[in-house]
């Protein structure tokens, strides 16, 4: 018993120690009681450095677009930021045919839908082709293309909206028209939206 008590009574003595004691920081030491107190630091904020000297260049070129295009799985279609819907050929017509299959209708029902969301003041409609055949074949059957997708799009929109059609043939590809893979991607019809 008589142990507990002395245990305690050393335990409130280091406490009652402990909270009389000043704090002692490791950044900032104490001044002694003997040494004059020192003024506080007065901070200043340091001179800001001069701005880079760099050349100026001149801005050249024309301001680019922002697009952003969303394909199908297939490569079927593709929606250019909302303007610009380019369906390919191979999936609106049979070979070197301008009537619309059924996969045809069911691109363009979606293209229809897009611009029904967001009604635009005109539209053109421009039909490609590759270099197969002759050139004159070529701009007929790419304006008949054109129309036939025009026709579809005046029986579909529920608004009048002014739509011009197009012709290109084999002059606007877009990519080479000596490979199978090239010649496909280039026959296609694009949808324009114009202000």
């Amino acid at each position: 018993m008589m142990r507990s008590a002395a245990l305690v009574a050393t335990a409130v003595a280091v406490t009652s120690l402990m909270a009389t004691a000043t704090p002692a920081l490791a950044d900032s030491p104490q001044p002694s009681p003997t040494s004059p107190t020192t003024p506080p630091a007065i901070m200043s904020p340091l001179p800001a450095d001069p701005p880079a000297q760099w050349p100026v260049q001149p801005i050249t070129g024309s301001p680019q677009r922002l697009v952003f295009i969303t394909a199908s799985t297939d490569g079927a279609s593709m929606d250019i930021d909302g303007t610009e819907f380019v369906l390919a050929a191979d999936v609106l017509f049979a070979y070197n045919k301008a009537r619309l299959t059924r996969r045809a209708q069911v691109l363009l029902n979606r293209v229809v839908a897009k611009l029904e969301a967001s009604p635009p003041h005109r539209l053109q409609v421009a039909g490609h082709t590759d270099s197969d055949g002759t050139a004159a074949h070529n701009r007929r059957l790419s304006l008949n293309r054109a129309a036939a997708v025009r026709r579809y799009l005046r029986s579909h929109l529920s608004t009048t909206v002014p739509i011009t059609t197009v012709g290109f043939g084999e002059t606007r590809p877009r990519f080479d028209n000596k490979t199978r893979s090239g010649r496909a991607a280039n026959r296609r019809v694009e949808i324009t939206v114009r202000p």
